[in-house]
């Protein structure tokens, strides 16, 4: 096979596209004639989603960029318990894996060392309790074994772990106040020596207060305590953040938070400078119509550098601020087709870095999606991701054209 992708490049890209073929025409037979499988009152949704994709730069670089066919093979399944609206208790489970397979993987000059191909395996699932004495229960767990991919030819794949827990306790009294404790822990590990400096252990703890002033507002006020749990040449480091802000439901289907305020970020060292900036974090969401909605998101957060992403070099942290949006608009006339529209603006910069690197990011995906048999869709679209940064070398723009089929019992 090597030696026929080094003579013949255009052999590979035609089995590769006769093999999407197939895939399209096995899930159309498996999955048009299906239902969700019942058991009492939970439901249990099998998928399989299949995805071919042309990718103008898959090493995201600012030369020498190689273009490749890649097919996305995505099987899992979904559990859900009950299915009723705001039920007094609730279990979801979820898993997914996604099957990358580049036409160039294995290509002499493109990708020598076989490092494009990979599987990515998402496991997790939350259960949720709302008593009617005003209590409010949450745990969750999700565990991710997947990579980053490789930057450049000859780059290797970064396989790792990744645990992430989550556990909620709410309390509402008086129809007017309530309160929420929050912990959030995540635990990296990567499977490569050359990587585990990239390891990673956060426990973050928050605790939030709401005050209801009007039927269908409430200001916030809150704080986060989480601490940073790094490997050399990094360090150890805990965030303070302090915050106030307004939950508003315009409607039942229309909600949206916002929380605005300071962040501190405190470095085990006195080798790196320890950083205060301003907070945000907010979003709003509206469930319009059936199967159709809109969200806008903002944020302002600090990051960790990482070897794995080429970031270390920049210093050992960046700041992240963008604002973007999506829209889901299903439409009357044709109610078996939707509109898909997505946005995101972001900065990144290093305050770190000699050359104080800013990286200015534009991610936007535009698609059309057809459902029938009420369990099949088909769609098409575009993806545009592109980065503008300082260092020229960071620079790079792929467009990505893709066609998608899934089949959900």
């Amino acid at each position: 096979m090597r030696k026929i992708r080094e003579n013949n490049t255009v052999v590979p890209l035609f089995l590769r596209i006769k093999a999407f073929g197939i895939a399209l025409c096995i899930v159309w037979l498996i999955s048009s004639p299906g239902y969700a499988l019942w058991v009492g009152q939970s439901q249990i949704n099998p998928f399989l989603e299949i995805q071919g994709e042309y990718q103008s730069n898959i090493y995201r670089v600012d030369s020498e960029e190689d273009s490749d066919f890649v097919t996305v093979i995505s099987p899992g399944i979904h559990f859900e318990y009950p299915t009723t609206k705001n039920p007094t208790l609730q279990a979801v489970i979820d898993y997914r894996a996604d099957m990358k397979l580049f036409g160039n993987d294995g290509d002499s000059t493109i990708d020598p060392d076989s490092q494009l191909n990979t599987v990515a395996h998402r496991f997790g699932g939350y259960m949720q309790y709302n008593l009617t004495s005003g209590w409010r229960l949450k745990g969750g767990y999700t565990f991710n074994a997947t990579s980053t991919p490789p930057d450049f030819r000859r780059d290797t794949r970064n396989e790792y772990k990744q645990h992430d827990f989550l556990g909620l306790i709410g309390y509402t009294f008086a129809n007017r106040y309530k309160i929420e404790i929050e912990y959030d822990g995540r635990f990296r590990g990567y499977d490569d020596s050359e990587f585990q400096a990239d390891d990673l252990n956060i426990n973050d703890v928050k605790l939030v207060g709401f005050y209801r002033i009007q039927p269908r507002m409430s200001l916030l006020l809150g704080g986060d305590y989480a601490m940073f749990d790094r490997k050399a040449p990094f360090y150890d480091n805990t965030e303070y953040r302090v915050y106030s802000g307004v939950e508003y439901e315009a409607t039942e289907n229309t909600k949206g938070l916002v929380k605005i305020g300071m962040a501190s970020k405190q470095f085990d060292t006195e080798a790196v400078d320890d950083a205060t900036d301003f907070y945000v974090n907010g979003e709003v969401k509206s469930d319009y119509a059936e199967n159709s909605s809109w969200s806008l998101r903002v944020f302002r957060d600090h990051n960790d550098s990482a070897v794995s992403d080429a970031t270390a070099v920049n210093g050992t942290y960046y700041t992240s601020t963008g604002f973007g949006g999506k829209i889901a608009h299903t439409f009357a006339s044709l109610p078996n087709v939707s509109l898909l529209v997505s946005l995101l603006l972001s900065q990144d910069y290093y305050p770190d870095d000699t050359d104080k690197r800013k990286d200015n990011k534009v991610n936007g995906e535009l698609g059309l999606e057809y459902k029938f048999y009420k369990f099949v869709s088909i769609g098409a679209g575009y993806r545009y991701d592109s980065r503008n940064s300082n260092i020229d070398v960071r620079n790079y723009t792929d467009h990505i054209a893709f066609m998608k089929i899934r089949g959900l019992m």
